[in-house]
């Protein structure tokens, strides 16, 4: 056990208080403490025991801690994970295209994940080059679809 060191420090400085029945109840009150604690005296005032102890406590919280931290790292790492769909259908249009990548972002880089919303949120057509960086994402989207056994 452990005994509470600033209340300890409170009790002790009653002690030097003038009137005697003061401090006999402070000298009786330290001692029943070490005694609740089960230190003797030496133990209470050995301060290199008291960090020693405090920083194996301090060790021993951070393990866990840590331990909880990469539980928790690789729950959310999981929870992040957005599901690919289940379906895949051949794209016919351009507005198609950029819809379907929507929904695959999960396997877009973050480049194309952002000129897939730019895109999603333009009125007029893509241009030709915009055209071409869709249509290349629609053959990546269409490539994984084929790997896991989906078929338009």
């Amino acid at each position: 056990m452990s005994v509470d060191r600033e209340r300890l420090a409170l009790v002790l400085g009653m002690m030097g208080s003038a009137h005697d029945s003061k401090a006999l109840n402070a000298a009786r009150l330290a001692v029943r403490m070490a005694k609740e604690a089960e230190l003797a005296w030496p133990e209470v005032l050995d301060g290199e025991r008291v960090v020693t102890e405090a920083a194996r406590i301090l060790l021993a919280e951070n393990e866990q801690l840590q331990l909880q931290n990469q539980s928790l790292q690789e729950e959310l790492a999981r929870l992040r994970r957005p599901q690919l769909p289940k379906v895949w259908v051949l794209p016919q249009t351009p507005g198609e295209q950029t819809a379907q990548a929507i929904e695959w972002t999960a396997i877009l880089n973050d480049w194309e994940r952002s000129f897939i919303t730019d895109m999603s949120e333009r009125w007029r057509p893509p241009t030709e080059r915009q055209q071409a960086i869709v249509d290349r994402i629609s053959g990546k989207i269409a490539s994984v679809a084929r790997a896991r056994g989906l078929h338009p």
